[in-house]
């Protein structure tokens, strides 16, 4: 089973390393689509087989590639927390609280904020992974050296 998880996630980033090679070739206009052509030069051959090498070169080093899963967290959500710390640590004896306890029904039941702080963090991992794996492909030969100088120096 676990063969079969590695050989998907191989499969996944070949064809993440295929789309940013398309991008490459769109932005270089060696395929357009008014009309539909693709025009071959040498240039290519190095492209295609560092898209090749990409897979394995992500599944090695895949810190490089995704995000490191810090959350996120917008100003709102900021701002809200250090409300209720406040609250928590300064209002004490009022209306609405106990010692250590703080209610408010005028409050909104959610003690989140509705913002975008997940997908934010979902697009940052696409957007890194997608810049990372063209820069790759243009790169390849420095990302490699680089990698083994790590390996050694560690």
């Amino acid at each position: 089973m676990k063969n079969v998880w590695l050989i998907l996630k191989l499969i996944r980033y070949l064809l993440v390393g295929i789309i940013c090679l398309t991008l490459i070739f769109i932005y270089k206009e060696d395929i357009t689509f008014h009309p539909t052509r693709y025009t071959f030069e040498m240039q290519h051959m190095y492209f295609f087989i560092t898209t090749a090498i990409l897979p394995f070169f992500r599944l090695k080093h895949q810190s490089w590639f995704i995000s490191d899963g810090e959350p996120v967290v917008s100003y709102k959500q900021k701002a809200l927390d250090l409300h209720h710390q406040d609250l928590a640590q300064n209002h004490k004896d009022r209306k609405w609280t106990s010692n250590g306890v703080y209610t408010n029904p005028y409050e909104y039941t959610s003690v989140d904020t509705m913002s975008h702080d997940n997908m934010s963090e979902w697009l940052y991992s696409i957007a890194k992974s997608v810049i990372m794996s063209i820069l790759f492909i243009f790169f390849g030969p420095i990302f490699i050296v680089i990698g083994i100088y790590v390996k050694y120096k560690s």
